[in-house]
């Protein structure tokens, strides 16, 4: 805030740097942070709102995409209502909220209809035969949990995997289809994750973090 009020471009530009830690603007970058639980987005769902209106309020909007899609994990009523943090209420704008909710519905479709395909047919009772799963008794048991867990949350990160590699829910050959599927679309999707927010593409938002401009729409 600081070094955006004075600015201090110097100051500015090493706190986004060190932002960047956590709040990824490139895939690689991203996927590293899948397999630790103790990723500060990923453990501090009320520190995920905080940084959405930080980001607004000091137009650092290249690390918009990423902390929005960390929003996208909270609760519904989290998101519409707020939550507490470090002691003090924090909430979404009206303005993000509705952009968390679409943005939302765009990944999840994105989830449905590209990195996380493997998981949906017409008709879940096809699943091992469409796949010529060898084990289809445990894997589809494996697939019906999936589906009541999405069916819970109405919500897919299309970043993350269908499934975790560590676990062995699904026989050696389901994991290597699911695995080549998500890691065909990953990049691309990476690469569209600002439109999923009705944000300008990258290269854009990093041209007017640099320069400290606003996103909002004036009259």
């Amino acid at each position: 805030r600081i070094s955006t009020k004075y600015e201090v471009r110097e100051v500015r530009t090493r706190a986004i740097n060190a932002f960047r830690q956590s709040y990824p603007t490139v895939a690689a970058d991203y996927a590293m942070t899948k397999n630790n639980p103790h990723f500060e987005p990923r453990s501090c769902p009320a520190r995920r709102i905080y940084v959405v209106n930080l980001l607004r309020e000091t137009n650092t909007s290249t690390l918009l995409p990423a902390a929005l899609l960390f929003c996208c994990h909270n609760d519904l009523d989290d998101i519409l209502h707020g939550m507490v943090f470090n002691g003090t209420h924090v909430e979404l704008s009206a303005q993000d909220k509705e952009i968390v909710l679409m943005g939302r519905h765009r990944l999840t479709q994105r989830a449905r209809r590209y990195s996380h395909r493997t998981m949906f047919y017409d008709d879940p009772v096809d699943w091992p035969a469409a796949t010529r799963c060898k084990e289809p008794k445990r894997c589809y048991a494996a697939l019906s949990s999936y589906l009541h867990r999405f069916a819970i949350s109405g919500w897919l990160n299309p970043l993350e995997p269908p499934v975790d590699e560590d676990k062995d829910d699904f026989c050696a050959d389901c994991h290597v289809r699911q695995k080549r599927a998500f890691d065909a679309y990953f990049g691309n999707i990476w690469n569209n994750l600002p439109s999923a927010f009705s944000l300008p593409e990258w290269g854009a938002l990093e041209e007017t973090t640099q320069l400290g401009e606003s996103l909002w729409c004036t009259d």
